[in-house]
């Protein structure tokens, strides 16, 4: 997988990490990462994830079928219009931090948990809606009106394809904060 440690600001794009014995993406103690369009998945640790640095986004990116955790974080993170799927483990755990998620689907085997911290999600699909989040307060979760509960409906997850099908309910359902990435499509998706 990826590991980086200090440093400089970087930014990652158009990453595979698949099959790791532990993580796919770790960031440590570093100053801040962007991380555009990353594909982890069938690792056996966390899919991406990081302790004691700056803020790390994930745009665009996929974390499935990790038999750790989706997304394992104790350091500012957004993950913006990301797919959390299918993983082993809490689809997303939040450990004294905030987590920004927008326009992106949570779904899968283990619910997402915010054991200290904030998370702070909308625009999102998330499975089991705000019921579904594990938190030991009311205060540790900033749940916005405009999420959706219901299934996603992906191309294919059997087979790890996990963009939305053309009859998702998620296709023009996403926020103000990025544009779709989808072809020939003018409005947000989630």
């Amino acid at each position: 997988g990826f590991w980086t440690r200090g440093g400089a600001a970087q930014s990652f794009e158009d990453c595979v990490a698949r099959n790791n014995l532990g993580w796919g993406f770790y960031t440590e103690c570093g100053p801040s990462a962007v991380v555009y369009r990353l594909k982890s998945y069938s690792n056996s640790g966390p899919g991406a994830g990081g302790d004691c640095g700056g803020p790390t986004r994930y745009i665009d990116s996929q974390m499935y079928k990790n038999t750790g955790f989706g997304v394992l974080v104790s350091m500012p993170t957004e993950l913006i219009n990301c797919t959390v799927a299918d993983n082993a483990g809490p689809s997303v755990y939040v450990t004294q931090t905030t987590v920004l998620v927008r326009n992106s689907v949570i779904t899968g085997v283990a619910l997402p948990t915010v054991a200290g911290g904030i998370m702070d999600i909308d625009y999102s699909l998330v499975e089991g809606g705000k019921a579904g989040i594990v938190r030991p307060y009311e205060a540790n979760l900033t749940y916005g009106p405009n999420n959706l509960t219901t299934d996603p409906k992906f191309v294919s997850a059997a087979t790890g394809d996990y963009r939305l099908a053309d009859n998702s309910p998620a296709i023009g359902a996403g926020g103000p904060d990025r544009k779709s990435t989808r072809l020939n499509s003018s409005h947000t998706d989630i």
